[in-house]
C-alpha cells in the first residue's frame, strides 16, 4: 500500500523536526530538574494579592512544574515514536537507521547519501518509502 503525499510529508516532516524535538525535551527535562523550590527566605515576605491565584513561592514553584510536564509531555509524543521505530529499525532493517541518519539528523542531500550508501537512485527511494511508512505505522497514522 502507497501513502497518498500529504501523508508521506507529514511524516517527512516529524522525521525532519526529531532531531529539535529530541534536544528541545532534553533542555525541558534540565529545566525542571533545576527547578528551585524557594530562591530565599524573604520570598515567603512577597506576596502579593492577586485575587483568586496564589503568589507564594510554593504554589509559583508547583505552577512551573506543571507547566513543565506538560511541556515534556508534548514534546515525549513526537520523539518517543520515533525513537521507538529506530530502536525496532535497527535490530531489523540497520540500513534504513543509517539512511534517516544521513538524511534527517545530518541533513545530506539524496546525492550524498547514495554515495555513503553506495546504492542507487531507484533503491535509495524504495528504501525512504519503506522507511516512512514504517514511521507512518508508528506515528499513529496508519494501522
Amino acid at each position: 500500500m502507497t501513502l497518498d503525499n500529504t501523508l508521506f510529508r507529514a511524516v517527512e516532516r516529524e522525521f525532519y523536526g526529531y532531531s529539535y524535538n529530541a534536544n528541545q525535551l532534553q533542555n525541558l527535562i534540565d529545566r525542571q530538574r533545576c527547578l528551585d523550590v524557594v530562591r530565599s527566605g524573604s520570598d515567603f515576605q512577597e506576596r502579593v494579592d492577586t485575587g483568586t491565584s496564589y503568589s507564594d513561592p510554593i504554589s509559583m514553584w508547583f505552577e512551573q512544574l506543571e507547566f513543565l510536564d506538560e511541556q515534556i509531555a508534548k514534546c515525549r509524543l513526537r520523539t518517543a515514536p520515533i525513537q521507538h521505530m529506530l530502536t525496532h529499525l535497527s535490530e531489523q532493517h540497520p540500513e534504513l537507521v543509517t539512511l534517516f541518519d544521513l538524511r534527517y539528523r545530518q541533513k545530506h542531500t539524496w546525492i550524498e547519501i547514495q554515495d555513503v550508501m553506495s546504492i542507487s537512485e531507484r533503491t535509495r527511494w524504495r528504501l525512504r518509502k519503506v522507511l516512512v511508512r514504517t514511521g507512518a505505522c508508528f506515528l499513529g497514522f496508519l494501522d
